[in-house]
C-alpha cells in the first residue's frame, strides 16, 4: 500500500488510531491467541511457536482493512441524488438531520446522522474486503504463500476450522468487528453478529470461507482545520426545506464525504522481513532479475515457461524499496529524526541512492550505496560493513515509505547486532512509536526488552511527559500502556498459545522464561567450577 504525496499531510492529520483487538484460533501452529495492538508491540517466544505466522497475518489483515481506521469505508461513494421520489434517495428530513449534526461544536457526528446510504456503504465495503476476489483472502494466500487458504488452518488438526476476528474500539464504545472461519465445515457459532451473516462461493474448489461482520454507530471526529459553519448549514437547511435544490445537497454532501474519508484515511503497511541482510546485498541481482523477460533463454539451456517466483512478501519488499523514487518525509517529520540517528548513531554513514558512476566501472550501478561519514566513497550495500545492509532498509522505508499513524512490522530488529546496539535498537523503535507509528516487532533479544523495560521505568520518573502525546521525541521513554510485549507459549502438538506479558517495575517486561535459562545457565556453570575445584583438590592430594 502507498501513499501518495498529496496525501502526506492528511494522514498526518488523521484521526487518532482506535484501539484494535485481534483473536485467532488454529492458525498455523497458533492454537488460540489474542493481543490488543498498542503503539510499540513485541512477539516473543522460542521458535516454531507463530511470532512470524501472527505479525504476517496482521500484515495482511491491515492491507486489507487499510489499517483499522474508526470507519471501513473508502472514497469511491458517488453523490446520491436529492430524488425524494426516489425509494433509495436520502429524504429532505435526513439531509437536515445531517447538517444539524455537522453543525454541532464538539467536533464529532455520529454515523447513524448521515443518511442511510453512507452506512449502506460502509457496510458495502467491508463486505467486499471479507469476501470479494481481491480481498482478505486473497491477500491472505498472496502473504503467506498459499496455494489455498485451507494451508493456513493448523497443522497438526484435521477437519478443524480456523478463526480471525477484528474489534475496532475507540476506547469507549465498539466502531467496527467481523470474524472469519477458514475450515472444512466453513461454520461460526451462532451466537454471533447480527448484521452481516455471509457465506460466500470461495475460488476454485475450496470449502467455503465464512464471515461475520458489524458496523456499530460510532462518533466520526470532523476534519480539523475545517470549518462546519453553524450559520451556513442553517442556511442550507432553510433551503432544502423549501425546495428541491440539488447544489445546496451537494454542498452538504460534501461536506459529509469529507467527515468519511477523514475517518477512514487508508493507512500504510510495511513489513521489514528478517532475511532483509541478504536481499539487501544481493539487491542490484534481484533488481536485475525483475527486469529481465521471463521468458529469455540461453542456447543450449532448457526453456522454462513457468519460472519460479519470488514470494508475495519479498516481492512487496523489493517493490516498496525499489520503485519508491522520492521521500515523503519532511525536515520536521520526526520519522526523518530517526533515520538521521540510524545512520549517524549505528551505521557511521548514510544509504542512499547513488550519484554518477561508481569508480567508472562497467557494471551495472546499484540502486542504494553506503557513504562513510567524513568521506565521499560510495560504496556498494554488499562491500560495505554488516550493520549497513542490516539496517539500510529500515533508513530506506523511514525516508522514502513510512508516514505516521502507518503500521511498521519488522522482523528481529536486533540480528546481527552486538548487544550494546541492541539495547539502542529498542529506544528507536520505542521513538518510533511516539512519533506516531504503530509498530510491531518479532524478537528474541534479552537485551532489547531489558532496555525496554527500562524506557517505561523512565517514564513513570518523567512526570512532565504528556500522557497522550509525547511531544518530545529525542526521548526513548515510553508508557507502559502504549507497549504490549506478548509471549508464545510452544505447545508441542497441542499448538502454542500466546499471553501478555505485563509491565512490573521490578522485572521489567521480560519472560519469566528468559530468567530461567539465565538460572540454568548459572547452576550449569557453578557446577561445572565445582567439578573442577574438586579435581584440582584431587590432583594435589
Amino acid at each position: 500500500m502507498h501513499h501518495s504525496e498529496s496525501k502526506a499531510a492528511e494522514t498526518v492529520d488523521s484521526p487518532m488510531t482506535p484501539t484494535t483487538r485481534i483473536e485467532v484460533s488454529d492458525i498455523g501452529p497458533i492454537a488460540s491467541g489474542s493481543i490488543d495492538l498498542r503503539r510499540l508491540n513485541v512477539f516473543v517466544g522460542p521458535n516454531n511457536a507463530g511470532k512470524s505466522y501472527l505479525a504476517t497475518l496482521l500484515y495482511a489483515l491491515s492491507r486489507s482493512l487499510r489499517g483499522f481506521p474508526r470507519c471501513p469505508s473508502s472514497s469511491s461513494l458517488p453523490a446520491p441524488p436529492f430524488e425524494p421520489s426516489q425509494p433509495d434517495s436520502p429524504s429532505a428530513e435526513e439531509w437536515i438531520r445531517l447538517a444539524k449534526s455537522l453543525a454541532t461544536r464538539d467536533r464529532t457526528v455520529r454515523l447513524n446522522d448521515f443518511p442511510s446510504i453512507f452506512r449502506t456503504h460502509a457496510e458495502s465495503h467491508l463486505k467486499r474486503v471479507l469476501t470479494g476476489e481481491r480481498g482478505l483472502q486473497s491477500e491472505i494466500e498472496h502473504c503467506f504463500e498459499l496455494n489455498s487458504i485451507l494451508d493456513l488452518v493448523r497443522w497438526t488438526e484435521a477437519g478443524t476450522d480456523a478463526r480471525i476476528s477484528v474489534a475496532v474500539n475507540d476506547g469507549r464504545q465498539d466502531l467496527w468487528s467481523f470474524k472469519v472461519g477458514i475450515g472444512n465445515r466453513g461454520e461460526l457459532s451462532s451466537n454471533s453478529y447480527p448484521t452481516g451473516d455471509v457465506v460466500p462461493q470461495a475460488p476454485r474448489s475450496d470449502p467455503p470461507v465464512s464471515s461475520q461482520y458489524q458496523i456499530e454507530n460510532p462518533s466520526l471526529m470532523l476534519p480539523t482545520g475545517r470549518e462546519f459553519d453553524n450559520n451556513s448549514l442553517l442556511k442550507l437547511l432553510h433551503s432544502i426545506s423549501r425546495s428541491e435544490n440539488c447544489e445546496v445537497v451537494n454542498e452538504i454532501y460534501s461536506k459529509a464525504r469529507d467527515v468519511l474519508n477523514y475517518n477512514s484515511i487508508p493507512r500504510g503497511t510495511y513489513f521489514i522481513p528478517a532475511a532483509r541482510s541478504g536481499i539487501m546485498q544481493s539487491l542490484d541481482v534481484l533488481d536485475s532479475s525483475f527486469l529481465a523477460h521471463l521468458h529469455a533463454t540461453r542456447p543450449g539451456l532448457e526453456w522454462f515457461p513457468t519460472p519460479e517466483k519470488s514470494s508475495g512478501m519479498i516481492a512487496v519488499f523489493l517493490t516498496d524499496l525499489l520503485w519508491r523514487e522520492q521521500s515523503l518525509s519532511q525536515n520536521t517529520n520526526p520519522l526523518n529524526q530517526v533515520a538521521d540517528e540510524l545512520e549517524q548513531g549505528f551505521l557511521g554513514g548514510a544509504i542512499r541512492r547513488p550519484i554518477g558512476n561508481l569508480g567508472g566501472s562497467s557494471e551495472q550501478d546499484p540502486r542504494f550505496v553506503y557513504v562513510p561519514n567524513h568521506s565521499d566513497k560510495q560504496l556498494r550495500i554488499r562491500n560495505s560493513p554488516s550493520m549497513a545492509s542490516e539496517l539500510a532498509s529500515l533508513v530506506l522505508y523511514l525516508r522514502q515509505n513510512v508516514l505516521p499513524h502507518d503500521t511498521l512490522i519488522i522482523e528481529e530488529p536486533e540480528a546481527h547486532l552486538h548487544p550494546e546496539s541492541q539495547t539502542r535498537m529498542a529506544v528507536i523503535l520505542a521513538k518510533l512509536a511516539r512519533a506516531g507509528v504503530r509498530v510491531v516487532v518479532t524478537t528474541h533479544s534479552d537485551w532489547l526488552l531489558k532496555q525496554l523495560g527500562n524506557l517505561i521505568r523512565q517514564a513513570e520518573l518523567d512526570t512532565g511527559s504528556d500522557s497522550t502525546g509525547y511531544e518530545d521525541h529525542n526521548s526513548g521513554a515510553i508508557q507502559a500502556k502504549d507497549v504490549g510485549i506478548w509471549w508464545f507459549e510452544d505447545g508441542g502438538s497441542g499448538g502454542s498459545t500466546i499471553r501478555e506479558i505485563p509491565y512490573d517495575r521490578s522485572d521489567g517486561v521480560e519472560p519469566t522464561e528468559f530468567a530461567d535459562v539465565d538460572e540454568e545457565l548459572y547452576n550449569k556453570s557453578a557446577d561445572l567450577q565445582n567439578l573442577l575445584e574438586d579435581r584440582e583438590q584431587e590432583s594435589s592430594l
